[in-house]
This record gives structure tokens, sequence and C-alpha cells, in this order.
């Protein structure tokens, strides 16, 4: 359908906007349409691991996609000017802010959406202010694309992929009778990478990419979403917590997050399941792993700010984040959570540094009514060894509080 209809596609949405009303509505939809296609060519393309698409496309029917976001961004430029709360305004906006989004699966678009300031600093002023929670979503999507880390592998999961790489060419090889590339030749000169790890995916161009965002408004749209009148989607609160995640990542960026509120919103996007500052009286065993993958995001994102900020800056009352904390100490051993397990123990022990039996003193709540000592104790035993590190210093500040204390050496006399 692609391939027999993107002529005609192009040639709708090159219409001019201001011949008549029709043209313009054919050539937005047109646009959208094109965009689409590009977008979902590219998540196809690396899902199936194939070779990275380049930006020019590889067919003289494909649009260029480039075009497609310049047409794009300045529609969304144009259209913010204007009243947003005009649901028709509101609606064509939506629409480019999505389609942009698709073309963002793209790390070279990436790169020239976040350095247009204009774009960036219109669309979240909008944003913000509209009632529309499908344009929010949208933002939030776009936000979220820009600033995406790659996720964390172990070695074990390198290697499986490595062998789909590998499994894909040989087929792709296989099929094509002209090639004389063989798989050997992949291994030898390394093109048997993931296809997915385009430079501009790198941690450092994530990390500036997030700081541009940031510094456009993107924590005001994240906080609008969960403050809106209007009740946000499931969608739109994992969403939020995905985006907030990436966001903490870079350690500049932690105080602004604090600043704006994105604490809040951290805690206005947890599910039914999620534990809760109480105490351990009616759950006597130790806090559980987490069930939802959005309490994880939000548990990891927490105990990224709280690595950084001081807790009587960053939270209202620290109580109300430590179970959360300790569940994420529950996880299981893959590399994704060996990395949240550590940074919720220099969270945890941040928040265990302040002056003792003070408002903020959460030692004795964390270790004995929440029963967290046995999951910390089992972190000493961790194989890794920044995860032993961690858990150790994290003892060294519990000490502080005499129950803790008394633990440790009230049998010291039988010895």
């Amino acid at each position: 359908m692609k391939n027999l209809g993107s002529g005609l596609v192009q040639a709708l949405a090159r219409k001019r906007a201001g011949s008549n009303a029709l043209d313009s509505q054919l050539a937005e939809a047109a646009s959208v349409v094109l965009a689409k296609w590009t977008g979902l060519s590219t998540a196809a393309a690396t899902k199936s691991r194939d070779s990275e698409p380049k930006i020019d496309g590889n067919h003289d029917t494909d649009a260029d996609p480039l075009e497609l976001a310049d047409t794009h961004i300045q529609r969304i430029i144009l259209r913010t000017e204007q009243d947003i709360a005009d649901t028709d305004v509101a609606s064509t906006v939506e629409r480019s802010v999505e389609s942009l989004g698709y073309l963002c699966l793209k790390p070279k678009l990436k790169e020239h959406v976040v350095q247009n300031t204009k774009l960036l600093q219109a669309l979240f002023s909008a944003a913000q202010k509209t009632e529309s929670m499908s344009l929010k979503f949208a933002t939030i999507m776009l936000i979220r694309n820009l600033t995406q880390y790659r996720p964390v592998l172990s070695e074990e999961q390198k290697r499986m992929q490595q062998l789909q790489q590998l499994n894909k060419r040989a087929q792709a090889g296989a099929a094509d009778a002209n090639s004389k590339r063989t798989v050997g030749d992949d291994i030898k000169d390394g093109t048997a990478q993931d296809s997915e790890e385009s430079p501009m995916d790198a941690p450092e161009y994530v990390a500036k990419r997030s700081a541009l965002v940031c510094n456009a408004g993107a924590i005001g749209v994240l906080v609008s979403a969960t403050q809106s009148k209007r009740q946000a989607s499931d969608s739109m609160k994992d969403a939020v917590a995905e985006t907030i995640v990436s966001l903490a990542t870079s350690q500049k960026l932690r105080g602004l997050l604090v600043q704006q509120g994105a604490v809040r919103a951290l805690l206005a996007v947890l599910t039914r399941d999620a534990p809760k500052a109480t105490t351990a009286k009616d759950e006597p065993y130790m806090p559980r792993p987490l069930l939802q993958k959005r309490d994880k995001d939000v548990g990891f994102a927490l105990a990224k700010i709280a690595i950084s900020v001081p807790p009587h800056l960053a939270f209202h009352d620290p109580r109300e984040i430590v179970r959360l904390l300790l569940s994420l100490l529950a996880e299981d051993t893959e590399t994704q959570a060996l990395l949240m397990k550590f940074e919720a123990l220099l969270a945890l022990t941040n928040l265990a540094s302040v002056e003792p039996n003070t408002a903020n003193d959460v030692r004795g709540y964390m270790a004995c009514e929440l029963n967290g000592m046995s999951l910390v104790e089992i972190c000493v035993l961790s194989e890794h060894p920044l995860v032993r590190r961690a858990a150790t210093e994290l003892i060294c500040n519990l000490v502080y509080d005499p129950q803790v204390f008394e633990r440790f050496v009230g049998d010291a006399d039988k010895y």
C-alpha cells in the first residue's frame, strides 16, 4: 500500500495551505500519513535488526523525512501562535506533534528537532495551557522519544542480540544471490553490531537533548499532565514516568526536576499496587518487588533524585518514598534490576544521613518498622561489588539509630 500510494500522498502533502480550506486539510492529513509511514518503517527496521534506515530514504517514492519534519515544525509554530483553546487549532497541532514523534524515531531527526528552540518553547507553552489531553499526550511522547536512553543490557543479552543480528544477515545473504558478503565478513569488520546503536543515541547526545528540552519547558508539560482537571490515562501516566526517569539520568537536571514539581508528578502517577508510606504492622514480611513497570520507573526516578538532592529539599516527607525504594531492593538480579538496586541503596543512604532524632530522620522507620534491614543485609551478600559496597555504606548510616545499633551489638557479650 505504501509503495502504491506514496506518490499520491506526497502530491497531496505538497498542496499549498493557502489555496483553500479543503486543500489545507488534505495537505495536513497527507503529511501526517507520510510521517507515520516513515516512522513505522524505521521502527520495523530496528525491530527486525536490519541495517540502519537512511535519512534520505531508499526509494524514489519515499518522502524526505527532513522535509516532512520541517513541514510539521512550521505548522506547529504557526498554529501555536493562534488560540490553542480552539478545538480545531489544538487538533491540528496534535496531529503534527504526533507525526513529529514518529519521525523522531530517526536519531538524526532528533537532533534536528531539539535544536529548534522556537519550536520547543512554543509547543511546550501550548501543551501546558491546553485542556486537550490528546495534545498533552502527543507532546509527552515526543519528549520521551527525544530523551530516551538505550536499555542497559547484560553481556549475555548483548551476545544474544548479536546472534540475532547475524542470523538476520545470514537469511538476507541467502536470499540475495548476487551478494558476495558473508556473515564472517560482518564479524571481522564489526558490522554485526545492533543497528539501533546510532552514535546520536549515545548517552552524551541524549543528555544534551534532555538539557535542551528541559530548558525549553518540558518538565512543565509533564507536571501539568498530572495536575489537569481531566483524568490522565494509564498510557499518559506510563509516559510521564518513563520520561522523568530519562531526564533524571542526567545529574545536572535533578535539581531542576525538583524545583519544577517532578517529584509530586511522580507520586501522582503511582498505581494502586504501589506500596504506601505506612508501617509494616499489617505486612510482617519484607517489602516485595514492585508489580507494575510504572511503579518501578517512579521508584527509579525518585532514587536518582534522592541521590543528588538533599532530602529536606526534595521531599515534603522522606517517609513517602522509603517503602518504594526498599521495594527496589527486592528486585531480581537482571542488569537493569541491579542498577535500580544500586541506586536505591545510594538514595536510602542519603536519606539516612540526616541529623539523628530530627523530623526527617527515617533510620528507625526504614530499618525496623518496614523491616528494611533484612533486605539491606541480603544486599551485603550480593555478587556485585558495587551493590555490596552501597549496602555496607547504608548500614553505617543506619547504626546511628538505637534500635539498629542494638540489633548489631545486643548479643555481643555472648562472644
